[in-house]
């Protein structure tokens, strides 16, 4: 796999740049904050120690760890459903937050009509728990593909994924 890496422009190359650009930049200064990617070739010298360039072996410092390792028993799971449980990483205003900024995202990015598109319904937090719930099944329900699972082949029928969404809506 190919790594990036990015080049450093001498001073020669960006005082070039600047005699040639037609641009309003006036200076090496703003020609830097424009591109603060850039940096102009120098001595490691010139650099704080903490971010010179260091040859040999790194070894990284690790802080000490001084708390309790394991499961912290802070939240009691007596008398919870997996419903409960799932509200402790996803709660009521984080599935309202997602439902808004998906429909935000809509009216930001309007699409045109798609083959298997129905017309835009504002999404509500009551879907976003169904789309959830049914995205997780798709993981334990293997199908080859993702129409599948609302296919009305007796064969291949999961009735379960046609009750909450339709196949365009999901």
């Amino acid at each position: 796999m190919a790594t990036s890496r990015q080049r450093r422009l001498t001073e020669e190359e960006i005082m070039k740049t600047m005699s040639d650009s037609e641009s309003d930049l006036s200076s090496e200064d703003e020609l830097l904050t424009a591109f603060d990617y850039v940096t102009i070739d120098s001595d490691d010298q010139d650099l704080p120690e903490e971010r010179q360039w260091h040859y040999g072996t790194f070894t990284p410092t690790i802080p000490q760890f001084f708390g309790e390792p394991g499961l912290q028993n802070t939240i009691s799971l007596v008398g919870r459903t997996p419903i409960d449980c799932f509200q402790l990483f996803f709660d009521e205003i984080t599935i309202q937050r997602i439902a808004d900024e998906t429909n935000r995202y809509y009216l930001q990015n309007p699409m045109s009509e798609r083959q298997h598109m129905s017309n835009w319904q504002n999404v509500s937090s009551v879907e976003v728990y169904a789309f959830l719930a049914i995205t997780m099944l798709t993981g334990l329900i293997d199908k080859n593909r993702i129409r599948d699972y609302w296919s009305t082949d007796p064969l291949l029928a999961t009735p379960i994924f046609s009750q909450y969404f339709t196949r365009n809506r999901y």
